[in-house]
């Protein structure tokens, strides 16, 4: 079955996109674990479950960050992720959309549904701008999701600001302690907090996903934070035969150079630069890791 991060990398690349189906990661990003992480706490409706997934890519495959404490930037990032769950599952039911039998085979769209049937897809991101909105608006992951289901989109996108060794300082994952009453805050509505008020990561608090998140709404926190926008299906016949095309090319080992250093190096760079599989350079394929595990499940 595809979804739509198949598309996604297809569309980047689709010797990418086959490699990527075919091997495990070595390494995960961390916006692709905040990503995964969020979406499976989204599915099943439990916060908990957001920051359970982002140590579990932790400690397999690893997840890339640049930190003087891998484990605490990993746990710092574990309450980030299930703080925002929280957030997104209190505006209202969220339940994931069933597949759908198209004529190139079974799609699973990557957005979820809202209680009022339309598509719901969340984007983190460290600001928030026109050319971004413009962005999401145009990209693969809402246009297809769109043009399948035949639903518009809200597009929500919650401004977590910027990794700085590991960390985040942001109201999301910083608050102030008072020194007499311990009292936390996220945030003064005027001025700034005195240097006797105490900065603290939420993971070194008692607080709960909800209490912190109360002490934001209190403190005025979702403001410039957090936005909104609908984007209705637009283009669908010409999208849908884009999607046709793309989905009958899938298992391509054609090469798209120009993605090969977009952004960041690909991870597959070097078996492309030496004419080598990932297998021959030690990447482990998917379906050898579900035989190697299979015995093992069958004897317990």
């Amino acid at each position: 079955m595809l979804n739509t991060e198949d598309f996604i990398n297809q569309d980047i690349c689709p010797r990418s996109q086959t490699y990527t189906a075919r091997y495990e990661p070595l390494r995960i990003s961390l916006n692709g674990a905040l990503n995964q992480a969020l979406h499976d706490a989204l599915s099943v409706g439990a916060p908990t479950v957001a920051s359970e997934t982002l140590m579990s890519l932790a400690a397999r495959p690893g997840i890339e960050i640049e930190s003087r404490s891998l484990y605490d930037s990993a746990i710092h990032h574990s309450r980030l992720v299930e703080v925002l769950s929280a957030y997104v599952l209190a505006v209202g039911p969220l339940r994931v959309p069933a597949p759908l039998s198209m004529d190139w085979g079974e799609f699973q769209p990557r957005s979820i549904l809202t209680s009022d049937e339309r598509l719901r897809r969340v984007v983190l991101c460290d600001r928030w701008t026109p050319e971004r909105e413009l962005l999401e608006r145009f990209s693969w992951r809402t246009a297809i999701d769109c043009a399948v289901t035949n639903r518009p989109m809200v597009i929500t996108a919650i401004v977590i600001g910027r990794v700085q060794n590991g960390f985040r300082s942001s109201v999301w994952t910083t608050g102030h302690q008072h020194p007499a009453t311990g009292e936390i805050r996220v945030q003064k509505r005027e001025g700034k907090f005195v240097d006797s008020w105490r900065e603290v990561y939420r993971e070194n608090t008692v607080l709960k996903a909800l209490d912190w998140l109360r002490i934001m709404q209190g403190d005025g926190a979702f403001e410039g934070r957090v936005f909104s926008v609908t984007q209705e299906p637009v283009n669908q016949k010409e999208i849908l035969a884009q999607v046709a095309a793309m989905a009958k090319e899938m298992g391509s080992i054609r090469q798209t150079r120009s993605s090969c250093y977009r952004f960041r190096p690909c991870p597959f760079l070097p078996a492309c630069s030496q004419a080598k599989s990932p297998a021959q350079l030690g990447w482990v394929e998917k379906d050898s890791i579900a035989s190697a595990i299979r015995p093992m499940l069958t004897s317990a």
